[in-house]
């Protein structure tokens, strides 16, 4: 194969990393064949069992035969029958058996590339395992899955409907349902993709919207934003049934007193409302402000609220209310909004949606996403069960938060809401963001953003706690399928394919042999001039040397370098890269590291214009490596190039460096 082949083909993969991430996972698979199974062919959710039975099966049904449901307008990957024999074989308890689906469609509707009329795999569905709760919202089980006869009986016999029949399979009981997280449908089409299929449907069952609500809102020094806060809650708040807890954990006297100012007029402005303010001077500490909340608390139902927050709907309490009755819900969180001046296009941008407990930790979904249209499934539209919300808002039944412990004041900034929602998980309930609660939040606007290097440091401490307090929950989330990103920072919902330059690599001394091979511009400071000008061009965008999104769980020991490299007046597909290390106190001791291929549209732009610099669309650079690989010291970073058949390499040093 030669360059240019090789270059077409790296930047096609650099563009379609589901189709990356099939040929990574599908090596394995085989057309193996599980026990026989019959099929029964539906269009709709909606569609009546026994109208699908009479029409397909003859002789009955037998209540020991397991029964797969397919979806018109697709087919089964070859090994789905033994996979779903798998699993009820693994669980004698299951009934119920659904797996994730693909879709099928050309290139520009799914890769944004130019159509070649062929039609490839693409726009994965990576299901949740079970959630009641979305499965209340619509019928998230899809195209696929399978019943036992027993359970399709009753069905039949019953006269349900498709939905209908997996809700009454299920019947609240996660050990009746079994996700096998792998593609073992393929649609043919795009068509319906955005559709949520039952929604509205099924009969949702909801708790009564009745009970004391106790509303907790730490404050400090924040009198003008908690003024808002409260004033947006007494004017917009539908739900009559409410108190308010301000905890101050030491205001100045000023700041005291205007809230105290505030207080009495919101009582006076809305009739019977009771708010208490109370001032214990602490250091910050989010889990005690709120358990200080909590004693005092007189409602059936608390709201932990940050004061940085702005109602916009009427019914949001209400809604929240329904949520945290029902017998299995634990932690009820909102949607959350950036303020006016971050609403684009007349579309305001999410903040916060759920938040899903990633390979590098907790991390907040869609968040600076426009909410336009339908992301991912409805994620940004109806009820969906997460591992986890914010504590910015957040709602638990009193008796569920009490059984839990409360939050973990040993976690005084962050995670105490992750924490919080691990331990409701674990004892049986189920956490739900529900997308018809929205609120505006002005984040972190309280204690502001965690930029300094003292509050990364406190950051990754707390997530290190976090999880010695919970290791079984490390890179693990029912609700967040291990097929999608685990080791970068990713609000959406994209296939978690780990290209090569997302991988660690080892950093190699060269030995003095080769040092004297390499051109002299190598121990020099400054770029060899050809022609009048560099021909090579390297930009180190950013260093990073901890908080690296790298697959292990010591990310403070990697270093993370991007930037990008282009040889002008050349072919650049004909490049073969390295990064160099070059010690700043020995210039004789240097390192070399591979530099594989990363896509940077934003540099192929620039160099548009200059015909004779092709090629520059994977110029991009990214290495990750451990630092525990370097004796401590500075290193200059820098670039060696080859052209194909050149016999002199490019090399230039960007004068950028970086401290082991």
């Amino acid at each position: 194969m030669d360059y240019y082949e090789y270059y077409r083909e790296e930047l096609f993969a650099r563009q379609t990393p589901y189709l990356q991430w099939i040929k990574e996972n599908e090596k394995r698979i085989t057309e193996k064949k599980g026990k026989h199974m019959r099929r029964l062919a539906f269009s709709s959710c909606t569609d009546n069992t026994a109208d699908i039975v009479n029409g397909s099966l003859r002789g009955g049904i037998r209540d020991d035969a397991v029964y797969i449901f397919e979806k018109k307008g697709g087919a089964e990957q070859p090994d789905a029958e033994a996979e779903v024999a798998q699993a009820f074989k693994d669980n004698e308890d299951v009934r119920i058996v659904y797996a994730d689906e693909d879709y099928r469609g050309s290139l520009e509707e799914l890769y944004g590339l130019e159509d070649d009329g062929t039609l490839y795999r693409g726009a994965p569905w990576f299901k949740p395992d079970y959630s009641p709760d979305t499965l209340a919202s619509f019928f998230y089980i899809g195209s696929f899955f399978a019943i036992t006869g027993a359970m399709l009986k009753q069905g039949v016999e019953e006269n349900l409907s498709i939905y209908e029949l997996v809700l009454h399979a299920i019947d609240m009981d996660r050990k009746r349902v079994a996700h096998i997280p792998k593609i073992l449908y393929t649609n043919n089409s795009l068509d319906g993709i955005d559709k949520l299929e039952g929604q509205g449907v099924a009969e949702k069952k909801t708790g009564q919207a009745e009970g004391l609500v106790s509303v907790i809102i730490p404050s400090k020094n924040n009198s003008a934003v908690l003024e808002k806060c409260l004033n947006t809650m007494a004017a917009k708040t539908r739900y009559d049934d409410y108190e308010i807890i301000i905890v101050d954990n030491g205001s100045c006297e000023s700041e005291k007193n205007k809230v105290n100012e505030i207080v009495s007029t919101i009582c006076a402005m809305k009739e019977g409302l009771e708010v208490r303010f109370i001032y214990e001077e602490m250091p910050f500490n989010f889990s005690a402000m709120c358990n200080i909340g909590a004693k005092q608390a007189k409602g059936k139902y608390l709201l932990f609220l940050n004061d940085d927050t702005e109602i916009i709907s009427d019914d949001w309490l209400e809604n929240m209310v329904c949520s945290a009755a029902l017998e299995h819900a634990g932690a009820v969180g909102a949607k959350l909004y950036y303020p006016d001046r971050s609403k684009e296009n007349g579309c305001y941008l999410i903040q916060h949606d759920g938040i899903a407990n990633m390979g590098i930790g907790p991390a907040h979904k869609l968040c600076g996403l426009e909410d336009r249209g339908n992301l991912y499934h409805g994620h940004n539209l109806v009820t969906y069960n997460m591992i986890a919300v914010t504590g910015a808002c957040m709602m638990v039944e009193r008796g569920k938060f009490e059984r839990a412990g409360g939050f973990d004041e040993e976690l005084a900034v962050a995670y105490n809401d992750v924490e919080l929602c691990f331990r409701l998980y674990k004892a049986g309930y189920y956490n739900l963001v529900r997308n018809d609660v929205v609120l505006v939040h002005c984040e972190s606007l309280s204690r502001g953003q965690d930029e300094s290097d003292e509050k990364r440091r406190r950051l990754e401490n707390e997530k290190q706690t976090l999880y010695h307090k919970h290791p079984d929950m490390k890179g693990r989330d029912p609700f967040y399928s291990p097929n999608l990103v685990q080791w970068k920072k990713d609000v959406n919902y994209n296939v978690g394919y780990l290209y090569a330059c997302d991988r660690e690599v080892l950093p190699v001394r060269l030995d003095d042999k080769t040092l004297r091979t390499l051109p002299k511009a190598h121990k020099n400071k400054y770029i060899r001039r050809l022609t009048g000008e560099s021909r090579s061009m390297l930009t180190i965008d950013d260093i990073k040397t901890d908080d690296i999104d790298a697959p292990h769980y010591e990310a403070e020991r990697m270093v993370c370098i991007t930037g990008w490299h282009v040889i002008r007046e050349r072919d650049n597909s004909l490049a073969d890269k390295a990064l160099l290390l070059r010690d700043a106190d020995n210039n004789d001791n240097i390192y070399i590291l591979p530099v594989y291929p990363q896509i940077r549209k934003d540099v192929a732009k620039l160099f548009e214009s200059e015909k004779a610099t092709s090629n520059t669309a994977l110029s991009g650079l990214q290495v990750i490596f451990n630092r525990m690989a370097l004796a401590e010291g500075s290193y200059e970073i820098g670039v060696i190039a080859v052209v194909g058949n050149e016999r002199r390499g490019y090399i230039q040093w960007s004068g950028s460096t970086i401290d082991i």
